[in-house]
């Protein structure tokens, strides 16, 4: 474990893990956290290379990011981006670390989506705010060859369902999609669950189902709208997903990507030691995020149609420790 992951494991257990634990859920409490923390986030400076543009999508808000020194062909590449935070929290200004850098390392534009959240709006507006958003960019004559979706967390859940939901609605399929320590079971029946209850160093397991509550909407916690792991996995694009070995998460990822290999998806899983959840939110601090960042942005290149070199895949590997096939 790198010096600087072990300085943000430390900080996670002992600040951000006790804070998660005995926060409230009440909906008003939660509706009334919203702009405190994103209006903290706001606070951090966009660099001079990046160039951020707010855009109105019917019901909700976007941000278009923008690496300035791209080349022009990448305006024809665009990554669809759907935050995490338990479909209850956070923004796409709380994740422009992640979405400035793979702007910047994939050669594309971001198009980050503020979808409604729950408990005062539940399954299915989120979901419909995500293919609200893919419909808009079909209709601003994006191929959708050259788009992809990624999120992490509940953006990786959400993720997840927009691709079932597009495949099943008819609609152009995406050219893959990238999920960052992805929520697939809402009804939280993985063994990680129990097993890395004391090992995650950021999420506390048993306000996770208060989340999965708040989400869906009165149905069952298994039911395949609401639970990928429990959907038909057939048809879907190619898939990378990224997770640590010590999440509570962990088994949503593993028992997605066995699923899907088995219903004939294309799916790379990469399991990385010692990480914390979502630990991408910490590149360019932590070496592993910034790595793993770098090793999507070569996934989302190749399957936009960028060939390159592997070049990155040793220096991934050796900080990513053992990972899943």
């Amino acid at each position: 474990m790198s010096a600087q992951l072990a300085l943000v494991n430390s900080v996670l257990r002992t600040v951000v893990k006790p804070f998660l634990h005995f926060t409230s859920f009440h909906p008003e409490k939660l509706r009334k956290r919203r702009p405190l923390i994103c209006g903290m986030a706001s606070l951090l400076p966009v660099p001079k290379h990046v160039r951020i543009t707010q855009v109105s999508l019917g019901p909700i808000w976007a941000e278009w990011v923008d690496a300035v020194k791209n080349e022009r062909s990448s305006q024809d590449r665009v990554l669809l981006y759907l935050h995490g935070g338990g479909y209850i929290a956070l923004s796409p200004i709380t994740h422009r670390n992640i979405t400035m850098r793979l702007a910047r390392y994939a050669g594309c534009r971001v198009l980050a989506i503020n979808y409604r959240k729950a408990p005062h709006y539940p399954y299915p507006y989120p979901l419909e705010d995500s293919l609200l958003a893919y419909q808009w960019l079909l209709d601003q004559g994006y191929s959708p060859d050259k788009i992809m979706l990624a999120g992490d967390s509940a953006g990786g859940h959400l993720t997840l369902s927009s691709l079932l939901a597009i495949r099943d609605r008819g609609l152009p399929v995406p050219a893959g999609g990238v999920c960052l320590s992805p929520w697939t079971d809402l009804s939280c029946s993985g063994e990680s669950m129990r097993h890395n209850r004391g090992r995650d160093t950021m999420l506390p397991a048993r306000r996770i189902p208060h989340a999965a509550r708040h989400y869906a909407n009165g149905m069952p916690l298994d039911d395949a709208r609401v639970s990928p792991l429990y959907a038909q996995l057939h048809g879907l694009p190619p898939l990378l997903i990224h997770v640590g070995d010590q999440e509570v998460l962990l088994h949503d990822s593993t028992r997605f990507a066995d699923k899907a290999r088995e219903q004939g998806v294309d799916v790379t899983l990469r399991i990385w030691r010692d990480a914390p959840h979502v630990f991408q939110m910490f590149a360019g601090l932590v070496p592993q995020g910034t790595w793993s960042l770098k090793e999507i942005a070569q996934f989302m290149r190749k399957q936009m149609g960028l060939v390159e070199e592997n070049r990155l895949r040793s220096s991934a590997l050796r900080l990513a420790g053992p990972s899943g096939a």
